[in-house]
């Protein structure tokens, strides 16, 4: 990475600041490398998400910032000046390994055939998914995230999506259709990140279509896809209903 470039990501750094909790976001979509400063948002949100259980990624400045097969949701307030959460989608190309590859490998060597297998019908992995503290049990960093995920992978060059799922989220990635891919560990379960834990392999084997998803998932997602600029006022459970501010248009 270059000087500069390198000053640049210190300076947004330096302007992310302790969140409160909204009562309107804006979920937002866009190529990573095109908009730098919200990419840098995102990651430091989701380092500090990790930092406050005691982990940390693996990278302070990641590849995926300047990657053009990369992108990423940004739940924000609506001036931008706060980050609430996201998840990204790296895309799959021989230059560059899934996160899942990265993480798995070592443990399930066969992960890296079944994705190279998929590459030339166009493969990714939703990943990265975080949420800040402050908004935590509205929904924002994991079900509204991943539902404008999949309704941006409709316009991507893409047939199918990978998910790595802790046993929590693994119930909830499978009203997205996200299936247990069997052959790889033990019936799709593997010991990581350590051998007292445990993640689970999943797939959506058709972004498009929506294969093995809930009725009420594909139809969220099929209207997100149909109007990516709207906004709507989502119930969000024990809080009174958010109002929410889509911009999905790349």
């Amino acid at each position: 990475m270059s000087m500069s470039r390198q000053l640049l990501i210190n300076k947004y750094l330096e302007e992310t600041r302790k969140v409160a909790r909204p009562e309107k976001i804006r979920i937002r979509a866009f190529r990573a490398p095109d908009d730098i400063s919200s990419s840098v948002k995102f990651h430091q949100g989701h380092s500090e998400v990790l930092s406050s259980y005691g982990l940390k990624l693996t990278s302070a400045n990641p590849s995926w910032i300047e990657d053009q097969d990369c992108y990423v949701v940004l739940v924000e307030s609506l001036d931008g000046t706060q980050s609430y959460g996201g998840a990204r989608i790296q895309i799959s190309t021989p230059e560059i390994q899934l996160p899942l590859e990265s993480a798995i490998g070592y443990l399930e060597p066969r992960i890296y055939d079944v994705v190279k297998g998929l590459r030339a019908e166009g493969t990714a992995e939703i990943c990265g998914l975080w949420n800040s503290a402050v908004v935590a049990g509205m929904g924002i960093g994991s079900t509204f995230s991943i539902r404008c995920a999949f309704a941006v992978a409709g316009s991507l060059n893409i047939k199918s999506m990978f998910a790595l799922c802790s046993p929590y989220t693994y119930r909830m990635a499978a009203s997205f259709g996200f299936l247990k891919m069997r052959e790889l560990g033990t019936d799709g379960v593997l010991p990581y990140p350590s051998e007292k834990q445990v993640a689970i392999v999943t797939f959506q084997d058709d972004v498009k279509l929506m294969n093995n998803a809930s009725e009420a998932e594909r139809t969220f997602i099929f209207n997100l896809r149909t109007n990516p600029s709207q906004i709507t006022a989502e119930d969000v459970g024990k809080t009174n209903p958010i109002e929410v501010h889509y911009s999905l248009e790349l």
